[in-house]
């Protein structure tokens, strides 16, 4: 998956697809325009999946020419899967067993209000960081459930 940074606000996917075909030896039916939002500057960035060996040689040469604009290329991160029902890492909500938090705080874990009304002390949120972590740990190993994701249960 490549990102591709700095694309001007007025080209679209069919545009960013066509470009690297013409830059590229990649046939255009086998470029795949992921995800295109705003960016900063009024620019936009792109989430490009290509063939591995093809899209290696790209991220080396650092920069593509789209439109009249030579975009920045880079690998893009991989992302944890997130989990929206219990909030840990590791998983994702289809496969997830753990406890229902999916109306709590993502910065507390309380029910009542959303993270960015939070006034929980910085102890509070990092007490509740250190449960995920416990539980997005558990996920990953195949522990069953522990000490962390029972108390866990009393943040709701």
């Amino acid at each position: 998956m490549l990102e591709i940074r700095d694309i001007d606000a007025w080209t679209d996917k069919e545009d960013i697809a066509v470009c690297i075909a013409r830059e590229t030896p990649i046939a255009k039916e086998n470029i795949n325009i992921v995800n295109l939002r705003a960016s900063y500057g009024g620019t936009q960035t792109a989430l490009v999946l290509l063939p591995t060996r093809q899209a290696r040689d790209v991220v080396e040469k650092g920069r593509l020419k789209i439109s009249v604009v030579s975009c920045r290329v880079r690998q893009a991160e991989r992302r944890i899967a997130r989990c929206f029902k219990c909030l840990a890492h590791g998983h994702d909500t289809k496969t997830c067993q753990g406890t229902d938090r999916g109306k709590n705080c993502r910065r507390c874990g309380t029910i009542g209000h959303l993270a960015k009304d939070c006034k929980a002390e910085a102890a509070e949120a990092a007490a509740f960081k250190s449960i995920l972590e416990k539980e997005s740990m558990e996920a990953r190993t195949g522990t069953g459930e522990s000490e962390a994701s029972s108390s866990g249960s009393d943040l709701q």
